[in-house]
């Protein structure tokens, strides 16, 4: 009896040992108040020696068991300061520490995920980055992301066409080597594969991130060039509503009649159907007085308003944008509403999970503006300046567009406190686009898109992400018929972190096929005397970043990429203006390509009022059978170029899109970013880059490049409508509630453009008088001009809520084009109010 009563007290005091709980847990916010996902909670012993650790969940909660001892605590999340804590715990001791982390809310220590598709400081990405922050677009009076994203060093858009580093030219509206993404989704149309920029939800951004170089292992085709995503924002605990108004007017152009008959006028005299040059004479001015084709300026105005709020675990945004523009060009207007709602349930019963949808819609009237005027002008009621004037003359060249987009993004996510992350994110995108005037070219296309990822930390020193993506898209046109794509890929990244070297290495395969045309097969099987081809496109990629300094970090990076044709690339068969013929081809096959970047980010503080970094890079691409439009003669039944010594017709004139042969583009890119005072109560914020290129296209032959559509007869192999130097720089000023601002863009001349617009082959002179006329005589005249814009804006905070601006764009009313046939605006003056409480 005693040895049994001896073993019982014995169990006891065994399970009481075993069973005292001692611990830590709490909750970990914002300054916002607002729970941090992802926290890292190292616990060490006094030694020195890691025991455990853990991370917060979804809501920033935590728990972690230790032993009785003592420990030192280390609160550790990318972008705020690390906190530290000793506590000392008994048996039976569970501690509950709670702890607010404050943002380093420094430029220096920038935060972004597009490279890794996880939270990183920018300084310890292995390629290109740049960051553009709400407060810019704002700023700037954006109505389409379009301007904004053409503010970035080594980015331009040119006529809707994205490009990095010279990657892309003028591409006709079809095709992108630069992927957009809105919250990490593509939303490249499905038919041109190309992205409508004033779809893009300008009114709830919480930052957009301009990723450089190849990037198509973790985002697939239409990323090797790079990519650009917007990400959108959700609330915090603190319900938040701002209301953005702006309305203003276009200047005439600096030279309304200009570039008549091959000749330049500042006055003109009309007389016998002819112009003149005529001094000041009572007669040119009042001529001049008419030029104009508005009689008062035209206007634009635009609504922006966005409300986000959290109702216990329901996250929800709503926002939306009006916006009307008469057009600084005849018959050339934009009128559109869009919509936009950001809906997230954070779930209490099972830790870690959320789950919501995002949608965008938008509804449109708009008109296309593709070529200016080739009339000459006969009488006083045509005096419009020929540039803000399009080529009504022929059916088509003005049309109205009226249609609806509509994205619907259902996801969840399921976090884990070990560092595991499982999310399911899909998109359905439906365009309709209808021109009344011109069934022809109606059509409508989806994309069911949907990509499941996995991540997960090995260790702290190790991070996979891993994926599996299907897009697929049907096409219903007129203008190219009826279509399907489907795009299958898996990929998988390892990140280490090595102390000071860190390194990435990723792999993707991927399938795609339009129609019957699918991947070129690159891995083949044996099996006895068959051999089954897989095809699949590998693409590989590795980067490694190395701090050498507390501010300075060295990088290399190399990336494959991969772009299979869009359907519209191979498939339009049309007419602009009944005469500017576009060709389909069939047979265009994919583009391959890869990139080797050499770079340096330095960090830098001076005294206590200034920081900010700067960033070298230099790159060298290679890109495999380029496809790039180009001007030609075809056979109009089969779409095969023809000889040049085929006599040349209207029929048989026109572009296509071709596969240009191999081409490299090599250069440097240095950009700059700083804040700090000036003075005691003035602040300044610096943002600047400069870019300069070699983008050449490479030849085996003379009769290689002879063969090549638009390339015989040109005096350089430079690649058309890209630009070798570049400068963009913006300069924010703060005096109290006072800011004023001033960007600038500079751009070297263009070395190359089609031929066709200012060729003097008598073979082209019909097509020539036909088809902006004139551009040759313009071209002649600014060819050596580089562009040189400027834009100001001027603020007023007149209290904590309301701030009025002025914005002034192309301050000096240059004039100046970005492709043939399109004139970019004058000066526009626009007043800005902008509520936010």
């Amino acid at each position: 009896m005693k040895n049994h009563l001896f073993l019982t007290v014995l169990f006891l005091i065994i399970g009481a040992s075993t069973f005292a709980q001692s611990g830590i847990k709490g909750k970990i916010v914002d300054d916002n108040n607002e729970g941090l996902y992802g926290v890292n909670i190292m616990i060490e012993q006094e030694e020195g020696a890691v025991s455990t650790g853990t991370i917060s969940d979804f809501d920033g909660n935590y728990s972690l068991e230790l032993k009785s001892g003592e420990y030192e605590l280390s609160y550790q999340y990318v972008g705020y300061k690390t906190q530290g804590k000793s506590i000392k715990l008994a048996d039976n001791d569970f501690r509950e520490i709670n702890l607010v982390m404050h943002e380093n809310a420094e430029i220096i220590e920038e935060i972004v995920v597009s490279a890794s598709k996880y939270e990183q400081k920018l300084s310890d990405v292995t390629v290109s980055m740049q960051v553009i922050k709400p407060a810019m677009i704002e700023n700037t009076n954006t109505n389409n992301m379009e301007s904004a994203i053409n503010k970035i060093p080594g980015v331009d858009v040119n006529d809707g066409q994205p490009s990095i580093r010279g990657g892309s030219g003028w591409s006709y509206g079809a095709g992108s080597r630069v992927l957009v993404l809105v919250d990490e989704l593509p939303i490249l149309a499905a038919d041109a594969g190309n992205v409508k920029w004033d779809f893009l939800p300008v009114e709830n951004i919480s930052q957009v991130e301009v990723l450089k170089g190849a990037s198509s292992v973790l985002y697939g085709s239409s990323a090797m060039n790079g990519v650009i995503n917007i990400r959108t924002a959700y609330p915090t605990e603190e319900s938040k509503t701002k209301i953005i108004y702006n309305v203003g007017f276009y200047n005439e152009p600096k030279n309304p009649i200009k570039y008549i008959n091959g000749k330049t006028w500042d006055t003109h005299l009309y007389t016998d159907n002819n112009f003149y040059q005529d001094g000041n004479t009572p007669t040119s001015i009042m001529l001049r007085e008419e030029a104009f084709y508005w009689v008062s300026k035209p206007m634009f105005s635009g609504l922006n308003f966005m409300h986000m709020q959290q109702f216990g675990n329901f996250d929800f945004v709503i926002a939306g944008n009006q916006f009307v523009d008469e057009g600084y060009r005849t018959n050339n207007f934009d009128k559109r509403t869009r919509i936009n709602t950001n809906l997230r349930f954070r779930s209490k019963r099972i830790e870690g999970l959320a789950y919501g949808v995002n949608a965008n819609f938008m509804g449109q009237v708009k008109s296309d503006f593709l070529l200016w005027t080739s009339e000459k002008l006969t009488d006083v009621e045509g005096m419009d300046s020929v540039v803000i004037r399009p080529l009504e003359a022929m059916p088509g060249a003005v049309n109205v567009n009226e249609g609806y987009r509509i994205n619907i993004d259902p996801f969840a996510y399921y976090y884990k406190t070990n560092g595991s992350r499982y999310s399911i994110r899909t998109r359905y995108y439906f365009t309709d686009n209808r021109i009344p005037v011109d069934t022809t070219k109606n059509n409508k296309s989806e994309i069911f898109y949907g990509e499941y990822r996995y991540q997960t930390d090995i260790g702290d020193k190790t991070k996979i992400a891993a994926g599996a993506v299907n897009a697929y898209s049907e096409i219903q046109s007129n203008l190219f018929g009826e279509h399907f794509s489907n795009n299958l890929a898996g990929y998988i990244q390892a990140d280490n972190n090595f102390g000071r070297l860190k390194t990435s290495v990723g792999i993707r395969g991927e399938y795609y096929r339009v129609d019957t045309t699918q991947t070129e097969s690159m891995i083949d099987v044996e099996l006895g005397d068959n051999i089954i081809e897989i095809p699949v496109k590998p693409v590989f990629r590795a980067g490694a970043n190395y701090r050498l300094f507390e501010y300075t970090n060295l990088r290399a990076s190399f990336g494959q990429g991969y772009r299979f044709p869009s359907i519209a690339e191979k498939y339009t068969a049309t007419a602009f203006a009944g005469l500017l013929n576009v060709f389909p081809n069939p047979n265009l096959e994919s583009e391959t390509g890869w990139n080797i970047e050499v770079g340096a980010h330095q960090g830098f503080r001076i005294g206590k009022g200034w920081q900010g970094f700067a960033d070298f890079a230099t790159f060298y691409s290679r890109y495999n059978n380029m496809m790039e439009f180009g001007f030609g003669l075809f056979d109009t039944e089969t779409y095969l170029p023809l000889a040049d010594s085929i006599p040349p017709t209207m029929d048989n004139m026109g572009f296509q899109s071709q596969n240009i042969g191999d081409v490299r583009v090599f250069g440097i890119d240095l950009s700059i970013s700083a804040k700090g005072k000036i003075t005691e109560n003035i602040d300044m914020l610096l943002f600047a880059g400069f870019t300069n290129m070699d983008a050449i296209n490479l030849y085996d032959s003379e009769e290689e490049r002879d063969a090549i559509i638009d390339t015989k007869n040109r005096d350089t192999d430079y690649l058309k409508y890209r630009y070798k130097h570049s400068v963009k720089g913006n300069i924010i000023l703060e005096y109290k509630a006072i800011s004023t601002g001033v960007s600038m863009i500079y751009h070297s001349p263009m070395l190359a453009l089609d031929n066709i617009f200012v060729s003097d082959d008598p073979g082209f002179q019909t097509f020539n008088n036909l088809v902006l006329n004139g551009f040759a005589d313009y071209y002649a005249y600014n060819k050596y001009l580089p562009l040189l814009t400027y834009d100001m804006h001027f603020g007023w905070q007149i209290n904590e809520a309301i701030k009025a601006s002025l914005v002034v764009r192309n301050l000096f009313n240059r004039e100046y084009v970005e492709r043939p046939g399109n004139m970019l605006p004058p000066r526009s003056i626009a007043f800005q109010f902008k509520a936010e409480f």
